[in-house]
């Protein structure tokens, strides 16, 4: 049975401004940007009904509060719904760090 929590996607992390997250069930090695993470679309702002213990992907905009670059923020699904960091990545060249460090955990 799976348990269920609510999180909320957050407008803003430090001052990376958030432009979409996701729920990652899947990753595409062939692709090296945001396509390479299958699963569903959550909310920006809002609370989301997601599974306890998801990966759960944000990422920012870049060129924003003076940010040049975007950033990628990867969480868990944490009791009471908590996020719970699990790592990031700074830089154009986000999707290629987050899917090497993500790939033996989503997929295997």
């Amino acid at each position: 049975m799976f348990r269920y929590v609510n999180v909320e996607i957050p407008e803003t992390l430090g001052s990376y401004i958030i432009k979409w997250s996701k729920i990652v069930h899947e990753i595409d090695r062939e692709l090296n940007n945001g396509y390479a993470f299958k699963g569903d679309w959550l909310k920006v702002g809002y609370l989301n009904q997601v599974q306890l213990y998801d990966v759960i992907l944000v990422v920012s905009r870049a060129y924003t509060l003076g940010v040049r670059e975007p950033g990628a923020f990867v969480f868990e699904a944490g009791e009471q719904g908590r996020l719970i960091p699990i790592m990031e990545a700074i830089g154009f060249d986000w999707a290629h760090t987050v899917k090497e460090a993500l790939y033996p955990y989503i997929m295997e």
